[in-house]
């Protein structure tokens, strides 16, 4: 199985106009006895995690997704949990090992991964993260780009497109509607 960092990156964002879903689902058994107790199994160590999300890739994002999901449409990704949004709270330099930022209530977790947001799918960052404490995360790698204050930052899961499905809006402009996104942590 390939490592988190040698996956792609689905950088594409959603479009908002559309609310992002999260459903969370168990897999329990219960038995009933003849005396009416009950046991109850579980089958997951955590619950399967789906997200529901609208793209509207344009131009060369929209290629990007055309292509990307006809040649790796199942495969596993590495996901920003882009409702998971935190911002930097100085510059990051080129080279640097350290990313300030508040981290409670949010995601991220040593030896998981992060994904900087540019300007499109093309220009992020994906990083990975050596340790995580209050005032922001250490990276193992140094960066490849220099990042300003405020630059959104999402942490990343593995996940992959349970039934991705798209049609062209435009000749520039797709629409994508990704039901079933997974993300791969629990287990089946």
């Amino acid at each position: 199985m390939a490592e988190d960092y040698e996956l792609p990156v689905w950088g594409v964002r959603p479009n908002w106009a559309d609310p992002v879903l999260e459903t969370l689902e168990w897999r329990t058994d219960v038995l009933t006895s003849d005396t009416g107790a009950e046991q109850r199994i579980a089958y997951r160590i955590a619950p399967r995690r789906l997200i529901e999300a609208r793209y509207n890739p344009f131009d060369n994002e929209r290629t990007f997704a055309d292509l990307a999901l006809h040649r790796l449409g199942r495969n596993e990704w590495m996901m920003p949990l882009f409702f998971d949004a935190v911002k930097l709270a100085i510059d990051a330099a080129v080279g640097g090992t350290r990313l300030d930022f508040s981290t409670a209530y949010h995601e991220f977790s040593a030896g998981g991964m992060a994904y900087q947001v540019g300007p499109d799918c093309f220009s992020g960052e994906a990083v990975r993260i050596e340790a995580v404490d209050d005032n922001g995360i250490d990276l193992t790698t140094p960066l490849v780009a220099g990042w300003a204050a405020s630059t959104i930052i999402h942490p990343m899961r593995r996940g992959r497109f349970e039934t991705p499905n798209g049609r062209l809006l435009t000749s520039r402009v797709a629409g994508l509607r990704a039901a079933g996104l997974e993300l791969l942590e629990g287990g089946e």
